[in-house]
């Protein structure tokens, strides 16, 4: 009979199964692919997660809306006018609207710079005109422009609206 070679069945036994080599290749693109998976998901919900209170507050603007207005008497405007040789009385009770109360404080400070701008604004009238509805909506629109030119309010956080509410001519 034959004799065996040690050596010989040494070499002939092989293991069956994955190699190293089969096996990196098979780990490898599997872990690439959980790691994109998870870094996907969590995008995923990061992007759709609200802000928090502390970015929130980062992001609010300076100026906070009052949604409520806010209402500030100026008095009394009477100034005298030339109208056909005669001397003629315009007479209003002005009020001023805001919806900030930043601005609203500006201008409860800074009331006699107002009434000055009113008083020169009223006597610059044509009285013929201040009996029409359209020279009274005329001098109106103009008397919020003035106040927020002279106080140097930006666009939309001065004077909201300035309302007659009284309004008489002598």
């Amino acid at each position: 009979m034959a004799k065996r070679n040690r050596d010989t069945e040494k070499e002939e036994v092989k293991p069956a199964g994955i190699t190293t080599g089969k096996l990196l290749m098979i780990l490898i693109p599997v872990m690439l692919l959980s790691i994109a998976a998870s870094g996907g998901i969590t995008y995923y919900m990061m992007s759709n997660m609200e802000p928090s209170s502390a970015e929130a507050e980062a992001e609010a603007p300076d100026v906070v809306e009052n949604p409520d207005p806010i209402y500030i008497q100026v008095g009394k405007i009477l100034v005298n006018v030339d109208y056909q040789g005669d001397i003629r009385y315009i007479q209003g009770d002005v009020q001023l609207m805001f919806h900030h109360q930043e601005s609203a404080d500006i201008a409860e400070r800074d009331m006699p710079v107002i009434v000055n701008e009113l008083n020169t604004l009223f006597a610059r009238q044509a009285f013929g005109e201040m009996r029409s509805v359209e020279g009274k909506e005329k001098l109106r629109l103009s008397s919020r422009a003035a106040i927020n030119r002279v106080l140097k309010f930006p666009d939309g956080a001065g004077v909201q609206e300035v309302y007659f509410t009284s309004f008489n001519l002598q």
